[in-house]
């Protein structure tokens, strides 16, 4: 009997540096993550259907249709729209972003939150960002809380390759 048990502990002793290897296969290990993609760069934004504020596109569109430039680093990104209409904002590994920011438009004050993805877009033959994402708009233009209109609106901005 010593000797079996000499053999299984022998047996255990070669297989636990393996099964210390191996890890719990849910817990990623020690494996380092992926950094956020780079996504600076100057992109031209392209507003869809709004729907909200009496159906009044303007509270969006005036702005946010046309050149976008996009700087800093992942964690603090910069979305310039022009015109002082611009807004802090980030994006994670997986290519979530999220911008917001407080700005005055036509004598009205816009709570502005937008987010999507920005992916490379798998219809260009080379390399180039594609941001997708939804507008929501709170237009305050008097000084009552009361009547307040939310206007949303997706939005695609495609990279502006070379510039």
């Amino acid at each position: 009997m010593n000797r079996t048990l000499r053999s299984l502990a022998s047996g255990l002793l070669l297989c636990l540096p393996l099964a210390l290897a191996c890890g719990d296969k849910d817990d990623g290990g020690d494996l380092p993550q992926a950094d956020p993609p780079d996504v600076t760069g100057t992109y031209q934004a392209t507003i869809g259907g709004t729907t909200g504020c009496e159906n009044d596109p303007s509270w969006i569109n005036d702005w946010a249709t046309g050149p976008l430039r996009i700087t800093g680093t992942a964690d603090a990104l910069e979305f310039d729209f022009g015109e002082e209409m611009i807004f802090s904002g980030s994006i994670d590994t997986l290519g979530r972003y999220r911008f917001e920011g407080e700005v005055i438009f036509n004598a009205a004050v816009l709570d502005v939150v937008n987010e999507g993805s920005i992916a490379l877009d798998p219809d260009y033959d080379g390399e180039r960002w594609l941001l997708e994402g939804m507008f929501e708009v709170e237009v305050d233009d008097d000084e009552f809380d009361t009547n307040n209109c939310t206007i949303t609106g997706p939005v695609q901005a495609v990279e502006l390759v070379g510039a």
